[in-house]
């Protein structure tokens, strides 16, 4: 997982091992959006090995 601040307000987070990449150019705390997406992702991810 890499978090790499790419000049101004720009955001570049790759998780390889999630295959998951976040992009965000507006967000004011970049922190609490991929705490936010991490979860929601594990979420579905668990889901999905239940169904």
């Amino acid at each position: 997982m890499g978090l790499e601040n790419v000049g101004g307000r720009h955001l570049l987070w790759v998780d390889p091992a999630r295959e998951l990449v976040l992009a965000s150019h507006w967000t004011e705390e970049p922190l609490d959006l991929i705490r936010e997406v991490s979860r929601t992702v594990t979420a579905l991810d668990e889901i999905e090995t239940v169904v």
